[in-house]
């Protein structure tokens, strides 16, 4: 099918159950261009649940200071687990520079 037909569809869908349930959906990447704090985003390179694009592209949509880490090997959620040592330097390093 083509990307139209998706966009549609997913669209009527978000509008429809956020209204049933009172919960609406927000555009995260105009949201990431009003961040003003620095950020650390942490992605796996495995990473099945979303995919290392999409962490990508939410990256160029923040304004402030932003870096994206993506660990070689990482499942979702698993950055940490995959590489400690590697985890908790640039973690500390990203704090220093910015706390």
């Amino acid at each position: 099918l083509p990307d139209w037909f998706y966009h549609i569809f997913l669209g009527t869908a978000r509008s429809r159950w956020g209204r049933r349930t009172g919960f609406h959906f927000v555009n995260v990447e105009q949201q990431a261009a009003r961040v003003k704090v620095p950020v650390m985003m942490v992605h796996g390179e495995k990473d099945r649940m979303i995919p290392v694009a999409a962490a990508r592209a939410l990256r160029k949509c923040i304004t402030s200071p932003a870096k994206l880490m993506v660990v070689a090997g990482a499942k979702h959620n698993g950055a940490v687990f995959t590489d400690p040592e590697s985890y908790l330097r640039r973690v500390r390093r990203f704090f220093d520079l910015h706390l």
